[in-house]
């Protein structure tokens, strides 16, 4: 009985841990998203694309993994947030910004290239580039960010474990 308990105990814990990666994986998506509309507006060529937008994904990946482990740790306080403690206000705000932000993202991203394709000094541009590979790179990245955080803050995880046990 008493397994059960707090086995129910830990349901909210992992909730707002899946939330807050996804929260924290939308953060990366606008990075990555200005850099590609950023990469498009300063003529980037596909070669920029390629290899820059992956390591770039990667870097703000990693960068954001370290401030997301300090704040986890409680070693870096960051406008009064303590993860030490479950917050139904801290809850409800980073599943508002997952279920909303993702698809305002989208939007905002679709309406900028719109913008620049239409604009005709960048439309030759824009048109001589192979917007697929590009924006399946864009998609990679994407993934392999949300990935690369996952398993950061797993493996942070199972060696503060592997600590606490010891």
């Amino acid at each position: 009985m008493k397994q059960t308990k707090s086995f129910f105990k830990l349901i909210p814990w992992l909730l707002l841990g899946f939330v807050l990666l996804k929260a924290t994986h939308v953060f990366l998506e606008i990075l990555i998203n200005i850099y590609l509309i950023y990469g498009f507006s300063d003529g980037f060529v596909l070669i920029h694309f390629k290899y820059y937008l992956p390591i770039f994904s990667f870097s703000v990946t990693l960068i954001t993994s370290i401030i997301l482990i300090l704040l986890l740790n409680n070693k870096w306080r960051f406008w009064g947030l303590n993860m030490s403690k479950l917050s139904t206000l801290w809850f409800i705000l980073l599943t508002i910004i997952t279920i909303i932000a993702q698809p305002i993202i989208q939007f905002i991203f679709d309406e900028k290239f719109k913008l620049l394709y239409n604009d005709l000094s960048k439309s030759e541009y824009l048109s001589n580039l192979n917007l697929d590979a590009i924006f399946t790179i864009k998609d990679y990245c994407l993934y392999g960010s949300e990935w690369l955080l996952f398993l950061f803050i797993a493996t942070y995880y199972i060696l503060k474990k592997k600590k606490d046990l010891n």
